[in-house]
């Protein structure tokens, strides 16, 4: 049974009055999954957005746990394995359960099983996926292209491996080395700062876009798995993509920061 531990607005119910409701459930039910708010007067406390802490709503559960036999389980912005493993490991509820974070990364638990935590693709917490519904009635994801078609066939074998250079190593790039490497071309990309990243780097210095920063970390991280060679300090010029000989060439060199003068 899901609920909110408490509804979080002047006139819904509390917290106090979420344990009674617990407790009524209590021994009827396989588990009691703690969320929080309402979908009318309080959507962001039900889906917490990037300006609140990751597990913002853990308290409630942990609250309720001490009030009941049947299992507990929180959500709402959790997609740290280090945080879940301590939510679990201190008692603050049973189960740690995600909604956002598998629709960014489905293999997200896979990979925490596996000791792959540098490869989460982390949800950004930027609700493309929520504004997208009430316009067209589908999903989009920010970071996860192939959101609902995870588990049709990879991509195929290219029935030719070329020889692919990149320009550029932001996020687009990086996506793009990385569909390349996996269709078995041998890429190159070249990156004209000392980092990979782009723009997204400097997002490390703002707490709340913190998954920002890590996204260019993670793309950088599944690149050197696919074997995709990276020039660093290389700025792709005419005449060095002419001395590569590239069978194809990707652009990706980004944006211009608007500066407030």
């Amino acid at each position: 049974v899901r609920m909110s531990g408490s509804e979080l607005f002047e006139g819904g119910y509390t917290l106090e009055d979420g344990i009674q409701i617990a407790q009524l459930l209590d021994g009827k039910a396989d588990l009691i999954h703690v969320s929080a708010g309402s979908y009318q007067f309080g959507f962001f406390d039900t889906h917490p957005s990037m300006f609140s802490d990751h597990g913002c709503n853990v308290y409630l559960a942990a609250e309720i746990k001490k009030h009941v036999s049947t299992p507990v389980a929180t959500v709402g912005a959790l997609n740290d394995p280090a945080q879940m493993e301590e939510i679990i490991a201190s008692g603050k509820a049973d189960v740690v359960e995600m909604a956002r974070a598998l629709i960014a990364d489905p293999e997200l638990p896979g990979k925490v099983m596996e000791g792959r935590d540098d490869e989460i693709t982390r949800c950004l917490r930027c609700f493309v996926c929520m504004a997208e519904r009430p316009l067209t009635g589908t999903r989009r994801c920010t970071v996860n292209p192939r959101i609902g078609r995870e588990l049709d066939a990879p991509a195929l074998p290219a029935r030719r491996a070329k020889k692919v250079l990149i320009a550029g190593g932001g996020c687009g790039g990086m996506a793009a080395a990385i569909a390349a490497a996996r269709r078995g071309h041998r890429v190159i990309l070249c990156e004209k700062e000392a980092e990979t990243g782009g723009i997204l780097r400097s997002e490390q210095a703002i707490p709340f876009k913190k998954e920002m920063y890590q996204l260019g970390l993670t793309l950088t991280r599944k690149m050197e798995l696919e074997g995709v060679e990276v020039r660093l300090n290389t700025e792709v010029t005419p005449a060095y993509a002419e001395q590569e000989q590239a069978d194809a060439l990707i652009i990706a060199v980004g944006s211009e920061p608007i500066v407030v003068s």
